[in-house]
């Protein structure tokens, strides 16, 4: 369902425009009390974009996956909550799509409808 190229055109524009987000970030980590680590990330808007998201993750180092989590984005109109998204899945993308954009000849635009 996703297409790689305009997910690398998406990480991109991220990238590029995260500098003029109205709302810093924020992250969130504690210790448990077993081996393993819990985070928060709470990202703020990009402009342009209506949705902020919450990220909760669990990380056990002796497990595969290593990170488990979900990714909650929530629209910036009501709060409603469109979609749940497996933060292994999302990290897995971001970090190939993060790494197609860090290559000599990584992927041109995708092509935009008229």
């Amino acid at each position: 369902m996703l297409d790689p190229a305009v997910c690398v055109d998406a990480l991109r524009d991220g990238f590029r425009d995260a500098d003029g987000a109205a709302v810093a970030g924020r992250r969130v980590l504690t210790a448990l009390p077993f081996p393993g680590t819990a985070t928060a990330l709470i990202p703020g808007p990009l402009p342009g974009v209506e949705t902020y998201t919450v990220k909760v993750d669990a990380k056990f180092p002796g497990v595969r996956p290593a990170l488990r989590g979900v990714v909650c984005p929530h629209s910036g109109r009501d709060g409603e909550l469109p979609a749940l998204l497996d933060s292994a899945t999302v990290t897995a993308w971001w970090t190939g799509l993060a790494v197609a954009l860090g290559t000599p000849n990584s992927p041109p635009r995708a092509a935009r409808p008229a």
